[in-house]
Formats: C-alpha cells, sequence, structure tokens
C-alpha cells in the first residue's frame, strides 16, 4: 500500500513540476537590408496551416540591419522569417523557414533569373546576436 501511495506522489509531482516545465526553442534573426527599399520584416509562428502569430516585427532601412528576437516557440510550431514591401503593391511577401538558433539574413535585390522581388540568403550566425533597441519610429 505504500508503494502506491509513493509511485501516486511521484507522478503528481512529476506532472506538476516535471511535465510544466518544457524547454521552448529560441529563435533570433539579423535581417541585413542590402537593396535600397525600406522593408518590412516580421518574426512569425504557425501552429497550425492557418494561424499566423507574429513574434517580432519591423523595419529595415535601406543598407542597414535589425535584429528580431530572441523570441520562443513551441517545439513542434513552424518558424519563418518574413520579408515584405509594403510600397510595392505587386510584390508578394518572401519567407524563410528556420530552425531553432541564431540565424542571418541578407537581402538582395532580385536578379533577372529570380522570380521575386527580392533574393533571400540565410546562414547561421557565427556570433551572438543581440537585441535592438527599439525605435521611437517603429509603432506602425
Amino acid at each position: 500500500m505504500n508503494t502506491i501511495r509513493i509511485c501516486i506522489a511521484l507522478l503528481l509531482g512529476f506532472i506538476l513540476f516535471g511535465g510544466g516545465c518544457a524547454i521552448n526553442p529560441t529563435y533570433t534573426v539579423r535581417v541585413d537590408n542590402e537593396t535600397d527599399r525600406t522593408l518590412r520584416v516580421s518574426l512569425e509562428r504557425r501552429p497550425t496551416i492557418n494561424d499566423v502569430i507574429a513574434m517580432d516585427s519591423g523595419r529595415v532601412k535601406p543598407k542597414s540591419s535589425r535584429v528580431l528576437g530572441p523570441k520562443q516557440a513551441q517545439p513542434l510550431e513552424r518558424v519563418y522569417v518574413v520579408v515584405g514591401d509594403r510600397t510595392d503593391l505587386h510584390a508578394m511577401p518572401e519567407s524563410v523557414e528556420l530552425r531553432r538558433g541564431e540565424w542571418i539574413v541578407t537581402i538582395g535585390a532580385g536578379s533577372i533569373t529570380s522570380w521575386g522581388t527580392y533574393e533571400l540568403h540565410i546562414r547561421k550566425a557565427d556570433e551572438q546576436l543581440v537585441e535592438d533597441e527599439p525605435e521611437a519610429d517603429s509603432a506602425e
């Protein structure tokens, strides 16, 4: 009888304290805008096909950079960095799916052989990325 009580107590302890402490992956992205346009970038998680949840976003001025994150998502959610230009009504937003960790996304102007307005190049960051200070004009 005491063995059953101990097992139940251990199981309840695991459920209450151990099961609730899930480790969520963290995502951080530095976006380098090498174009001549101010672009809108966002870090999004997509738990289902129909759900899109913004994690972080902001504008990246021409020839400058911006860090999005660090932000956490659920372990099996898909996370994307999305790049768009609100001034070009014909351009579809470009997106790249990310794995957990720190990434550098370089945005270049689309070439004649590319389908999109931009070319996105992604690589794993070789240095720790630091969150940007909030800008006074970032609220839109």
